[in-house]
């Protein structure tokens, strides 16, 4: 915490100033901005028989969406229409490590081309959405 600063009533620095993080009420050595959580920092300061305390809150949140790569497949067979896997060869990411989920629209079993719209969204509800064009062949 550069730049934490206390001054006695006279307007002299203060240097023995204590800094403590809590994650969830328990105490950590520093804040992750890996970690989505909320933490505490806790000030403290002592001056003779006077001590003073502030208390700052810093929530670190995830907002970057996940990442979707699609295959560069993008043809079919009318015959392979009903059995076509939306999902084969698609990859997705997320920083968070944790689930996403993936839907995708746009998709039926007509004899023509397909614009499938592919949107994944991480648990902190960050979203992003890719579209697909998948030419279909008659047999």
């Amino acid at each position: 915490e550069q730049g934490a600063l206390a001054k006695d009533s006279e307007g002299n620095s203060l240097s023995d100033i204590s800094i403590i993080y809590q994650k969830n009420g328990v105490e950590v050595g520093l804040i992750s901005t890996n970690d989505v959580a909320t933490y505490t920092v806790i000030y403290s300061v002592t001056d003779g028989e006077y001590r003073s305390t502030i208390t700052k809150t810093v929530i670190v949140r995830d907002t970057t969406p996940p990442v979707i790569i699609l295959p560069d497949n993008n043809t079919l067979k009318y015959s392979e229409l009903a059995t076509f896997d939306l999902l084969e060869g698609v990859v997705v990411t997320d920083n968070s490590n944790q689930t996403v989920s993936v839907e995708t629209r746009g998709y039926d079993l007509l004899p023509t081309d397909k614009i499938i719209e592919y949107k994944a969204c991480d648990i902190y509800n960050n979203c992003t959405t890719q579209r697909r064009l998948i030419k279909v062949s008659q047999d």
